[in-house]
């Protein structure tokens, strides 16, 4: 799971949402991977709670 955070300044939020799609995404992610310093990713340990939560998914397989 990838959880991204924007800045934690006025305007962050609306401004990382635009510059998100799926090359900067993908460019994140490899980033990350490469342990390199991005727009989207930081070296710094944060701390963050998130609720529990479940995602279920359900499929017709009698077709396939």
């Amino acid at each position: 799971m990838i959880i991204l955070l924007p800045p934690f300044v006025q305007g962050a939020l609306n401004e990382t949402l635009s510059r998100l799609n799926s090359e900067t995404l993908r460019g994140s992610i490899d980033d990350l991977r490469n342990n390199k310093n991005s727009d989207f990713s930081f070296n710094d340990e944060v701390e963050i709670s998130l609720p529990r939560f479940k995602i279920e998914q359900t499929f017709d397989l009698t077709k396939v």
